[in-house]
């Protein structure tokens, strides 16, 4: 029969905080980073959550700028870009983010109208939740298993 160990409370927060430090790292590097791009602060803050809420590590940019900002700081998985922010403004940072990061895919966001965008791995309804992640679970897993589309 296995001995249960009692901790002092000051050795549990001694414990807990190693164990943070120790393997929140590693545990972080192996996390899905996403950045997320929309103009709307409330579409960023509830597409943030549903993705967070599956695991994945997520960074909004509410305008152009930012998002390129934070494209040179840290590399990405996948790139969000929201049906918000204008077409022609969607296909620039498309065409940025695969000529500069080639193994981050973009996803593109619309409300209707699916065809395929020159620059995006895939376009995907942002009207529900479940179809929005099911995009961004389905194309992550098929650049797993092809790591060079």
């Amino acid at each position: 029969m296995a001995r249960r160990l009692r901790l002092q409370p000051s050795m549990s927060v001694v414990l807990g905080s190693w164990l943070r430090e120790t393997f929140a790292p590693m545990l972080a590097m192996h996390r899905t980073k996403i950045l997320s791009v929309g103009y709307d602060d409330v579409l960023l803050s509830t597409r943030t959550a549903l993705l967070e809420r599956e695991g994945y590590s997520v960074t909004s940019a509410n305008t152009f700028r930012e998002g390129l900002q934070r494209l040179k700081i840290h590399p990405y998985d996948l790139v969000i870009l929201c049906h918000g922010i204008a077409r022609k403004d969607r296909d620039e940072f498309a065409r940025i983010v695969k000529l500069t990061h080639a193994n981050a895919a973009v996803l593109m966001l619309e409300l209707t109208n699916f065809e395929a965008r020159q620059w995006a791995d895939a376009v995907a309804s942002s009207a529900s939740p479940e179809e929005f992640l099911s995009s961004v679970s389905n194309l992550l897993s098929s650049r797993e298993s092809h790591p060079f589309l």
